[in-house]
């Protein structure tokens, strides 16, 4: 996924790229113009998701190195006509649909996790339920992990109560009888919202 957003980046970059600028370049690579803050801002994505990655200054120069050979490679396919393909264009579509709804449902359950509270009643209650699989062990031994539970599992039940609101909310017209039933068969929030704006029909 991480390369499809460098090669997606990088083709957005090539595309608005001035060919003259003031300002000195970090990197040229035919008519594409990497600016020192555009290095950056990909630096700083490069060491958010991969680990493995150290900002270094031989890191720095590995990093602008593959960029290059990427660059090197987009301008050869855009010159093959290959970036005006549907497959393509599908792909990209694919990649910035599935980044908002993480980053969507990331928020959410931020959201949803900083007012959750559990309360001691309820980690006793959930040791209590399944104590014969603590091999003897007090619930004072595994109280925070307890506690984590629990609250993940009042995240994903509000989570999953936020995207039932939703779709209450969203007008949803399936037309095709055979879609609709398996459908409605498939999700009872859907087969039960009465109270959404538009009728699911």
């Amino acid at each position: 996924m991480r390369l499809v957003f460098y090669v997606a980046a990088l083709m957005v970059l090539s595309a608005c790229s001035p060919e003259k600028s003031e300002t000195p370049a970090t990197a040229s690579v035919g008519n594409f113009r990497l600016s020192a803050e555009e290095f950056a801002h990909l630096l700083n994505f490069e060491a958010k998701v991969n680990p493995a990655f150290q900002l270094t200054s031989q890191g720095r120069g590995d990093f602008l190195r593959q960029l290059i050979e990427k660059q090197v490679l987009i301008q050869e396919a855009r010159a093959r006509h290959l970036d005006e393909k549907e497959l393509f264009r599908q792909t990209i579509q694919r990649y910035w649909e599935s980044t908002l709804i993480r980053d969507l449902l990331n928020a959410q359950g931020e959201e949803i996790r900083k007012a959750t509270v559990v309360t001691e009643e309820e980690i006793a209650a959930w040791y209590q339920a399944r104590k014969e699989h603590f091999s003897d062990q007090p619930l004072a031994a595994r109280h925070d992990d307890i506690r984590r539970i629990v609250e993940d599992e009042k995240v994903a039940a509000a989570i999953r109560l936020w995207l039932d609101d939703l779709r209450g909310k969203t007008g949803i017209i399936i037309n095709d009888p055979e879609l609709r039933r398996q459908v409605l068969d498939a999700d009872a929030s859907l087969k039960n919202a009465t109270d959404i704006p538009a009728e699911v029909q």
